[in-house]
């Protein structure tokens, strides 16, 4: 069945097919089929997959059939891609058919538009007379917003105890912050326990933060058993800061591996620095390959340093494009170098063509919100 196709995949993004596009024939189908108990679920797949299009089509149809989680996801959707008139009042009917999550969406609505006291307002009724914890974690980042550590505490603690993840892990941040460590160790555990998997390599930093290297050694080979991809970078870098060189590369050879664009950067960096250029190319082109702008100045730059100069133009330039301004400099230096000072001293102009130049292919020999349902 085309729905099956969906479970496959999942929303966490695990299953054989969870790394494949869906194809538009599927989407089709599954619209197709009309069925009222998934509209919700496709409209919610085809919005993580950025697929608006199909969304709006689920969720409309749950919708006008008086479908309050429709009405609220169509209303994100419609918001999110511009058409907010429209959005706000399809959340608004979600509101009133008594939908939490509609008026938690309103909330962040007029939060983000200036309307503190309304939003305030709302993520109070919620939760207290609704017990959303997600409100009284908002609650709790508006009080950090305006530095009152009292109310501050008092929410997050709220939600942490209500058994919301996110709410235990800003409260062990919190406390990390103010010096009481074991009650942040206490709350980073409970988080990681609950499914907040960020929180076990926060605890790691903790540690490393305080000098405690053996713990958060200890505590990110434990984040890593759990598939946290953060926490190998973490040790790879620790381990490279005490020294241990060829453990730090086994760590960052084992999360590039696996795709992690920090840990390619890492890798490369770390050979680099030993001399095997050849091989820190190779990473510096995948981790590039992936749309890493770091990795495209890092690449640049190798190749400046061989003398590859027009290669080297062409990634200084994309990773220029794709948000590393830095990278212009380091043309500039190497047009400096070439005896080009004309051009080196407009190092900017690249930002004001009218061509993009970095959306051109290499030369021949080239190789880092609202609620839905």
């Amino acid at each position: 069945m085309a729905s099956d196709y969906l479970i496959d995949r999942t929303l966490v993004e695990v299953g054989p097919l969870a790394n494949k596009e869906i194809p538009d024939s599927v989407w089709s189908s599954l619209l197709a089929l009309d069925d009222e108990s998934t509209l919700l679920w496709i409209g919610i797949s085809a919005h993580y997959n950025q697929r608006p299009d199909v969304a709006e089509s689920a969720f409309r149809a749950g919708a006008e059939r008086g479908q309050p989680h429709c009405m609220n996801g169509l209303g994100v959707t419609l918001s999110a891609y511009g058409n907010l008139k429209e959005g706000l009042a399809w959340i608004r009917r979600a509101e009133d058919a008594g939908l939490p999550e509609a008026d938690a969406n309103l909330a962040y609505h007029e939060w983000n538009t200036g309307h503190l006291e309304s939003a305030r307002t709302r993520y109070l009724r919620l939760a207290e007379e609704h017990h959303y914890t997600p409100a009284m974690m908002s609650l709790g980042v508006m009080a950090r917003s305006q530095d009152d550590a009292v109310e501050e505490e008092h929410w997050f603690r709220r939600a942490a105890e209500a058994g919301y993840p996110p709410g235990m892990h800003a409260l062990a941040q919190l406390f990390g912050e103010q010096g009481e460590f074991s009650e942040a160790e206490h709350w980073y555990r409970r988080a990681y326990a609950a499914g907040y998997t960020a929180s076990i390599a926060a605890l790691g930093h903790s540690f490393e933060s305080r000098g405690d290297y053996t713990s958060a050694e200890d505590v990110y080979v434990q984040a890593i058993d759990g598939g946290d991809m953060e926490a190998i970078s973490r040790l790879g870098l620790l381990l490279e800061r005490r020294g241990r060189f060829e453990d730090a590369e086994n760590y960052h050879r084992r999360g590039a591996l696996a795709g992690y664009v920090p840990s390619m950067l890492n890798l490369a960096l770390l050979l680099s620095d030993d001399g095997r250029l050849d091989e820190s190319e190779v990473w510096l082109r995948r981790a590039s390959e992936v749309g890493s702008p770091t990795a495209m100045n890092g690449l640049g730059n190798l190749l400046a340093g061989r003398s590859l100069w027009e290669e080297a133009e062409h990634w200084f330039l994309k990773a220029a494009a794709n948000g590393y301004p830095e990278a212009l400099l380091n043309r500039s230096n190497m047009l400096q170098k070439q005896g080009k000072g004309d051009l080196a001293r407009l190092w900017w102009k690249p930002l004001f063509d009218d061509q993009d130049q970095a959306s051109e292919g290499p030369p021949d020999g080239g190789g880092d919100d609202p609620v839905t349902s």
